[in-house]
């Protein structure tokens, strides 16, 4: 049997000692690298995009839809002048709606504020929020009907207008709040019965 002169075998046993170094020194050098990055990670500046949609545009009140985006708002307040309900005629008109109301499950997932035989109705989420007589709300008593929605509460209110006497607090502004739950609609665009120019 041959033997390999030892010059060779240590030479062979060098390359292998200076591989292994190597290797080793890439693993260390990776691994602060990585450590360096997980701990520069919450340093990072970040652009957020905010998502806006107004309505109504160009002074009209057409339907105005968000194309791509179906949303939650993080944080979501309207208004809307208790004039413009005159114009709601027949039943179950709509007077907005952040979603289509021929959709699918449009009760279950938006907000709708509509003409309910002879009362105005905001419903989010399947869930009424504040009713109040047409009648008064095209009193000039009634000045606007707001709405705003967070995490742990949504609210609706009647501005102008207060309890009748046989609520629970009679004489009370007309308001209702909903909470336990996250009620806040998805948002899909400003959709409405109305047409013609917008009111101020």
């Amino acid at each position: 049997m041959r033997q390999l002169p030892s010059s060779s075998v240590t030479g062979t046993e060098t390359t292998k000692g200076r591989s292994y170094r190597t290797t080793r020194l890439v693993a260390v050098v990776a691994g602060l690298v990585g450590a360096a990055l997980a701990i520069l990670t919450p340093l990072l500046p970040v652009n957020q995009t905010t998502a806006q949609l107004n309505w109504p545009q160009n002074d009209v009140l057409d339907s105005v839809t968000a194309p791509l985006i179906g949303y939650v708002a993080t944080d979501l307040s309207i208004t809307v002048p208790c004039s413009a309900a005159a114009g709601l005629t027949g039943d179950k008109t709509v007077l907005l709606s952040t979603v289509p109301k021929q959709a699918p499950k449009a009760v279950d997932r938006g907000l709708l504020i509509q003409r309910a035989n002879q009362d105005l109705v905001l419903v989010v989420r399947n869930t009424p929020v504040v009713v109040a007589p047409l009648s008064q709300v095209l009193s000039p008593d009634c000045q606007k009907l707001t709405f705003t929605a967070h995490a742990d509460k949504v609210t609706g209110e009647f501005v102008g207008l207060k309890n009748g006497p046989d609520s629970d607090k009679p004489g009370s502004p007309l308001r209702g709040e909903r909470s336990g739950y996250d009620f806040r609609p998805q948002i899909v665009g400003v959709f409405t019965d109305l047409a013609g120019r917008a009111p101020p």
